[in-house]
Order: C-alpha cells, then structure tokens, then sequence
C-alpha cells in the first residue's frame, strides 16, 4: 500500500467512509506495515483466500478490483468464488497493455501470437496478462478509471466511474518555502530547487532521466538547480545521466513527501504527449498542485485541461529542452512563480479536489448491482 496507486486507494477508502460505506482494504503488503488509524478496515489477501473476515455480515456487496494485473485478477478469481452474489469493479489507471509491452519487451500483438504456457511464463503478477486481462474485463460489471482514455477497454459499454488521483489533504495543502531542510541539505540559497517524489520502473525511466539531464544543462547554461529526489530506483547510475546536482534522499516515509515538495521552487512532470502519458494521471499532480508550487507538465493529460501562465507552465513536451526552457523562464520571473503558485492552489480546488467523488462512487456502486443479474 505504501506506493503513489495504494496511496491512491486509501485515499478513495477515506472518501467512501466519509460518506457512510462500510469500506474494508485488502493488501498483499504486511498488515503491520500499514498505518491502522483509518475509519476503514485493514484485510490481508491471506483473509480473503483462507478466512472469514466478514463473519455474520454475509460478505461484500462490491468487490473493488484495483487494476486488473494479474496478481489481483487471481485474487478476484477467488474473491468472486466466496462471494458471488458480489458486484466485481474493476479499476484502471494505465494503459494496461502498453505496459505488459514495456515490461515484457515485445510488442502486443507478438505477444498474443505466444502459446499459452509461454505467455504465462512471460506474464508476472504485477502485468496484465495479454489473454487472462482481457477475459477478465469481459466478465466484470462496471469499470473506474483516471482518465477518459481508458474508456477504450470497455467496448461493452459498462457502468463506469472517473476515479482520478486524489490528494491526503492532511498532508498536502499550501506551505511556505522549506528553507530549513534546503539548509539542512547545504543547497545554496540562490539554487533553483526542482524536487520530484516518485519510484524509477521501466515504465517512467526515461522520463524521470530528464530530470537529471534537464538539470545538468541548465547547470551548464548559468542557471544554478539542484534536483532534490527521493523514492527507490537508481537513474543517476546510468551511462550518461549525471547525479552532480541531485540529491537522493532514497525512500522517505509518506509523511516526508510534503516536506520535500515545499522545499522545491518549481515542481515538474516530464514527458511527452503519446499512449504512456495521454492514458494516465501521475497520482503526484493533485499532490503537486494542492501544495503551491509553480508546476510544469506537457500537454498531456492534466496539461489539456491547464491554461498555460495561469494554472500551470504548459509545454508542448516536457522533454529535456521543454524543461530547461521552462525553469529558465521561471528562474528569472519571481512575479510570474508566485502567480502560478497561487494558481495551482486554485485549480486545485476548482477542478482536482474531487469534493464529491464519495457521493458519486456510492451512487455507481448501486447503479451496478442493481443491473447486475444475480447467477442462478
């Protein structure tokens, strides 16, 4: 669960207690690894294959999948097996395919030319799975999903919700510079400080590379940056990509992050427009937002929907020249860093708080039983 999608659906937990749903979450992670001070309950995997956590109360109206990789359509397997008077969700928040192609290095369609027992080889528990995926989708009775995109795996037309990343606002809200731990980290006052939050997978890594290179450019340009990163994953190791002007602080508890976003001058989301970044919303956007910072992101996604110099800094691609163009301009404009601090905080309430998505959620989850046909 200590990750930006367990983070996500805790946060979703949160919202749906908040408006009366009795709400249990199963993770495969150590129970005592995660914090119990939540108004939902905590369930292990091992409970749902082998025990009988819902004892009298005769199971789950809705079986929430989170994604539907293959460790958790395994579990939902049996989930539904126990429970089959359950409504099964599923919930999506990449495009799944260009993924299991990412992870696996071969292109979709050669991967469905495989024999079965060699794509089941191939398929790990945290992909979906090329020819199990797509059943599993066929059979389940409504879908969420980030971002509209991903409406293109539900050619069924099935009740659906926009589920979008959601900011801890315990956590994340608007907070002064954090120009103790800058201290602490001998950054120099006068350095540009970009920080970014987040693990390195093979899906991200180029992008998360631009950061790196990115800041080494405008290092060599004049224009003094330190990138200041935590999370797992190593980039500055790799041929070619510099750690001169980063700080790898490694993996921080959760409740650190927020400390690391306010030290930051100007927060950035790399990438280009494309099936990678159109199909997703980085769970760290809302976050970035929410804390006012001056964000840069390309036009993708939440970048299509910003205007550009008020809500956010908007380039046509946040690749290593999009972002060294944009802290330039940043760099040299207080005025126009505090404008867009202030405008993140608002765009954040306008349009990324999601006030009402427990309303919502529980409305769909009872639209989908009640046009579920119950098995005979």
């Amino acid at each position: 669960m200590n990750s930006n999608n367990g983070f996500h659906a805790q946060e979703f937990a949160m919202r749906l207690t908040a408006v009366g749903a009795e709400v249990a979450v199963a993770s495969n992670d150590p129970i005592d690894s995660i914090s119990t001070d939540k108004p939902y309950r905590m369930l292990s995997h091992d409970e749902l294959r082998d025990a009988d956590p819902f004892g009298d109360v005769g199971g789950p109206s809705v079986v929430h999948a989170w994604t539907p990789r293959e460790g958790v359509r395994r579990l939902c397997s049996v989930v539904s097996g126990r429970w089959p008077d359950a409504a099964v969700v599923v919930h999506l928040e990449d495009d799944e395919e260009l993924l299991t192609e990412l992870s696996i290095g071969m292109p979709w369609q050669e991967l469905l030319s495989l024999p079965p027992q060699r794509l089941d080889q191939l398929t790990v528990e945290s992909i979906y799975h090329p020819r199990r995926g797509p059943e599993f989708l066929a059979t389940v009775d409504g879908l969420s999903w980030v971002i509209e995109g991903l409406g293109r795996f539900n050619p069924g037309g099935l009740a659906s919700l926009r589920l979008p990343p959601l900011a801890d606002e315990s956590l994340f809200h608007p907070r002064p510079l954090n120009r103790q731990l800058r201290h602490q980290l001998g950054i120099p006052a006068r350095h540009m400080v970009i920080s970014y939050c987040g693990n390195v997978h093979a899906a991200n890594r180029a992008e998360v590379e631009v950061l790196y290179r990115a800041v080494d450019t405008l290092n060599r340009l004049g224009v003094p940056t330190t990138l200041l990163r935590s999370g797992s994953g190593w980039v500055s190791g790799m041929a070619g990509v510099s750690s001169a002007h980063a700080i790898e602080l490694g993996w921080v508890e959760r409740e650190s992050i927020p400390d690391i976003l306010a030290a930051a001058d100007v927060l950035v989301q790399p990438g280009v427009p494309g099936p990678f970044n159109d199909n997703r919303v980085p769970c760290k956007l809302p976050e970035y937002f929410a804390i006012g910072r001056p964000v840069v992101l390309p036009k993708s996604n939440l970048g299509l929907i910003m205007q550009h110099g008020v809500d956010a800094y908007v380039v046509e691609r946040a690749d290593v020249d999009g972002v060294v163009r944009a802290v330039q301009a940043l760099a040299g404009a207080r005025e126009l860093r505090h404008r867009l601090a202030e405008g993140a905080v608002a765009v954040y309430l306008r349009r990324l708080r999601e006030s009402d998505l427990g309303v919502r959620a529980v409305q769909f989850y009872g639209a989908v039983c009640a046009a579920r046909v119950r098995p005979a």
